[in-house]
């Protein structure tokens, strides 16, 4: 009985092996795709011209970098645009500040068209609603949130059936807040307001608390430190068309100041955990959005944390983060606060 399935030309079977060889070797993200997380690591590629503040946030428009901080209120506020060259920062560019103080908890999204949104945070003393775009180097105030913002903000864009949205998430730990108010929002930008959403699945969500929107249906999101300040490895996505909360498994490692989270492509998100302990805020993990499950990667370079804040950003698939900690954190002479790395594959 004749075999199917063989290619017995053995000149067929070695040009095969030739061209997926060559598949692999020019196509670097399909490459990443499929190759164990663990192999890779973390490269240094540029640094700020500061350590981290109180208030900071770090993100990318899918070109270039962004960061805004403030170490206290009343200091110069720095907003800086990082240009990025085959994975290399190659240009810093200042750009025009806020007029607000940046607060615990500063959150920033882009949309695809190029426009920066921004929650300026909250402190436990010092409650704001205050959310401004930045386009065109101009800033534009938009509609106050509906609750009081505290350390617990995090930030995401969303467009889903053809309408766009900002989602976000507000809190504070009730320890230090009695009367902290724990919401999941979303703006409309065609409505141009706030809606009030089911709160997510936990009590309180404090410093480290994110949100990623994987492209889809969910919106993912860590808790970071719950209503005593305590880290918490909680994790949980929102059923857009639902609107309904579902609780999945525990991020491996707890959440606290400086937890992020970030989709890049279409298979990942990474987690970076943040600590409010030097040598402890070096946690990074992957999230495999198809099979629905946390997978090994290596730890940062450099602690982050004490100061809150996202770190983690992507461009063409390449994730990047900022360190953005105190600059007393030196785990080695290269931890100084401000190195800017890259995630590579060897």
């Amino acid at each position: 009985m004749k075999k199917e399935g063989k290619m017995k030309n053995p000149l067929g079977r070695c040009l095969l092996g030739l061209l997926l060889g060559w598949i692999v070797l020019v196509s670097p993200g399909a490459y990443f795709e499929t190759t164990v997380i663990a192999q890779t690591h973390w490269l240094r590629v540029g640094q700020t011209d500061f350590p981290g503040g109180l208030g900071q946030a770090f993100v990318s428009d899918g070109t270039d970098l962004y960061v805004l901080r403030q170490f206290l209120e009343n200091n110069p506020i720095s907003f800086q645009r990082l240009t990025v060259k085959e994975g290399l920062v190659v240009q810093t560019t200042n750009l025009t500040p806020p007029l607000f103080d940046l607060k615990d908890g500063t959150a920033m999204a882009f949309d695809p068209d190029g426009n920066l949104y921004v929650m300026f945070g909250g402190t436990y003393s010092d409650r704001r609603q205050y959310v401004a775009r930045f386009t065109a180097a101009q800033w534009t105030p938009l509609a106050p949130t509906p609750f009081e913002q505290g350390p617990g903000d995090a930030l995401t864009f969303v467009s889903h059936r053809g309408q766009r949205y900002l989602y976000a998430l507000i809190g504070a730990a009730r320890s230090r807040r009695a009367d902290a108010v724990t919401a999941f929002i979303r703006y409309s930008f065609s409505d141009r307001k706030w809606e009030t959403l089911p709160v997510p699945p936990w009590d309180c969500n404090d410093g480290g608390a994110a949100l990623a929107w994987d492209g889809g249906e969910f919106v993912y999101a860590l808790q970071g430190t719950d209503c005593n300040q305590k880290p918490t490895d909680t994790f949980a996505r929102f059923y857009l068309t639902l609107g309904l909360w579902d609780r999945l498994s525990g991020v491996p490692k707890a959440v606290s100041r400086g937890g992020s989270l970030v989709r890049s492509g279409s298979r990942y998100l990474f987690a970076a955990t943040g600590s409010d302990t030097e040598f402890q805020g070096r946690g990074f993990f992957a999230y495999d959005l198809t099979r629905q499950a946390w997978e090994e990667t290596p730890p940062l370079n450099c602690s982050i944390g004490d100061y809150n804040g996202n770190r983690l950003a992507v461009i063409d698939g390449r994730t990047f983060y900022w360190q953005g900690a105190p600059p007393t954190w030196t785990d080695s002479a290269e931890c100084n606060g401000r190195g800017i790395y890259l995630f590579s594959w060897r």
